[in-house]
C-alpha cells in the first residue's frame, strides 16, 4: 500500500517508525513522505505525542526514548545545598507579596519555591516536585502547573501542552535554571525539550532571570536554551570567584549574588 492511501492509523505507525529509526524527522520530511496537509500531519504528532509515542520538537519529532548521556544523573539535591540555598535568598529578596513568579523544574528553582512559600505570591511551574510538594503544604503561595508530557528524568513537565499553556499568560520574573552557562554558548542543558520549554517561559515573562550556583559557570551542553545577554540577569551564590564574575561583568552581563543584595539593603 503507497503512502497516500494510508489510513491514519497506518500513516502513525509509520511516522513513529520514521522517528525510531532516524533518531529525528522533520516536518517538512513528513510532508514529503505522506503526500497529506501540514495540519495533518500536526494532528498526528500531537496525538502521538499524548499517547507518549514520540516528543514533538519546534521543528518535527524525536524519540520518546531519546535520552542524551549528560541527562542521566543520580538524585541532585543535596549537591550545593547551601548554594542554592543562598541563590533562593537573593530571589526571595526579589519579589514581592502579590508577584506572578515562573519557575522551571530544578533542584535550585525547589529551593526558591521553599523561600517563596511563606509569600501571598502566584507561582506557576512545570516542575512536579513544586508543584505536588507546595500545593499540598500550608504555603501562602497560590500554584499553577502548566501541565503537559512528563519527563521522569528531571520531573518536569514539557512538549507542546506545556508551552501552550505558558503562552497564555504574563509573569512578572521567571527564574530558569541551566545546566551550565558561558559567554560563548550562553545558558543551556542536556535536553532539547527541556531548553524549548525553558525558551518560551523566557518569551512570556516581563523580567527573565538565570538561576545558577558557581559550579555551573564554563559548563557547555547539548541544548542551547539562550545567550548569556537574553537575562535580566544571572543570579548565583556567594561563593563564585571574583575572575568569573570579571569576565561577565566585563561582557555586560549581571551577575547578583546573596552578599550584593546584602550590601543594597
Amino acid at each position: 500500500m503507497g503512502y497516500r492511501a494510508m489510513f491514519a492509523e497506518q500513516r502513525k505507525s509509520a511516522i513513529i517508525k520514521r522517528v525510531n529509526t532516524n533518531a529525528s524527522v522533520s516536518l517538512a520530511e513528513l510532508l514529503s513522505a505522506f503526500h497529506v496537509s501540514e495540519t495533518t500531519i500536526r494532528r498526528d504528532l500531537t496525538e502521538l505525542e499524548n499517547a507518549g509515542e514520540l516528543i514533538r520538537t519546534h521543528g518535527g519529532a524525536i524519540p520518546i526514548k531519546t535520552e542524551p548521556i549528560t541527562s542521566i544523573r543520580h538524585d541532585k539535591q543535596e549537591d550545593y545545598i547551601k548554594e542554592k540555598k543562598s541563590i533562593a535568598n537573593v530571589v526571595a529578596s526579589m519579589v514581592k507579596p502579590g508577584d506572578t513568579i515562573l519557575l522551571d523544574a530544578g533542584t535550585t528553582t525547589a529551593q526558591i519555591a521553599r523561600a517563596l512559600s511563606g509569600k501571598p505570591v502566584t507561582l506557576i511551574t512545570n516542575s512536579a516536585v513544586i508543584a505536588s510538594k507546595f500545593a499540598a503544604s500550608k504555603a501562602q503561595m497560590e500554584i499553577h502547573s502548566t501541565g503537559g508530557l512528563f519527563r521522569s528524568a528531571t520531573n518536569a513537565f514539557v512538549g507542546s501542552a506545556a508551552e501552550n499553556y505558558l503562552r497564555q499568560i504574563r509573569p512578572d520574573r521567571a527564574f530558569i535554571s541551566a545546566g551550565g552557562i558561558s559567554i560563548e554558548s550562553g545558558a543551556t542543558t542536556a535536553h532539547l525539550l527541556e531548553a524549548s520549554i525553558k525558551k518560551t517561559m523566557m518569551s512570556v515573562s516581563k523580567q527573565v532571570f538565570l538561576v545558577a550556583d558557581h559550579s555551573k559557570f564554563g559548563i557547555e551542553h547539548f541544548s542551547v536554551i539562550d545567550s548569556a545577554d537574553a537575562f535580566d540577569g544571572i543570579i548565583t551564590d556567594k561563593w563564585i570567584s571574583k575572575k568569573m564574575v570579571s569576565r561577565f561583568n566585563k561582557a555586560d552581563i549581571p551577575i547578583i549574588k546573596e552578599t550584593q543584595m546584602d550590601e543594597a539593603e
